[in-house]
Order: structure tokens, then sequence, then C-alpha cells
């Protein structure tokens, strides 16, 4: 019978340590703000097609039910928010209610990235896609508090 393997321990004070060089406050604004950009870019590119008269009968009303949504959409959404919730809720470092918080932010910048494309001929704004942007961003919070968590209880 082998031994189990047991892989060597990290002090904790370095842990922390790199987690306090890598996440300072002025770092994580500035890539705050690049997810931002990236996000908004993504809702609202191309700008050719924004024309100011509302497409009602392009919203897909009713999330999952588009046939030309396929997984890798929803996949790619949840992709594109997770480092916006990861690095705001990194920024606001409050710990009471932050995950609501930062997804709620999540879900208000998605909206309206998909009110803009209301307003576009050729884009489809949907429900599907505020619910995986959302969830990007939750996923994204979720695992800034683990990481905080983890680094605070390691120190």
């Amino acid at each position: 019978m082998t031994p189990p393997v047991t892989l060597p321990r990290v002090p904790p004070r370095f842990v922390s340590e790199w987690h306090r060089r890598l996440f300072t406050q002025a770092r994580v604004r500035i890539l705050l703000w690049i997810a931002i950009g990236v996000a908004v870019a993504a809702m609202t590119m191309p700008f050719r097609y924004f024309t100011g008269k509302p497409f009602w009968e392009n919203i897909e009303w009713l999330p999952f039910t588009d046939p030309t949504t396929h997984w890798h959409d929803i996949l790619a959404n949840i992709v594109l928010f997770l480092p916006f919730g990861f690095l705001l809720a990194l920024h606001w470092k409050q710990r009471r209610g932050i995950i609501w918080k930062v997804t709620a932010a999540g879900a208000a910048l998605s909206f309206c990235g998909e009110f803009y494309q209301i307003f576009c001929v050729h884009r489809h704004p949907s429900i599907t896609d505020i619910l995986s942007n959302t969830a990007g961003t939750l996923g994204g919070a979720w695992l800034a508090m683990l990481l905080e968590a983890g680094a605070g209880f390691l120190s």
C-alpha cells in the first residue's frame, strides 16, 4: 500500500502578504475600470447599429427560450462579468451584504447594456443575457469573498 501524497504547506504569512501586494486598492480600481469598459464595449458594439428608434419586437422576453442562444453565449456572458464582480467586491471592502450589493450592481450594468440594445437594429436584447451577466457578477463576488476570507483566516 502506498502512502498518501501530501503537499507542502505554504506559510500563512506568505499567502496574506501575497494577497495584499497583488490586490492593492489602486490596482483593483484600475482593473475594475478596465472590466467595466470591456463589459460596456461588449454589450454596445458595433455602434453603427444604434438608430435611436426602439425595436421592441427584437426583445427576447422569456429567458432561455431563444433558439439562437447557445450554451457558449451564456458561458461567455458569465465569464465576461466574472472580473467585474470579483474586482467590485474587492473594491468595496465591506462585509455585510457585499455579495448582494455587487450582484445588484452587475444586474444594473447588464440591464443598461440590454436597454441600449433595444435601440439597435441588429441586436437582440434578452432576459437570458441579463440573468447570465448577473450570475457572472455573483460568481466573481463570491470568489472575491472566498479569497478575502481565506487571506484573513490565514493571517
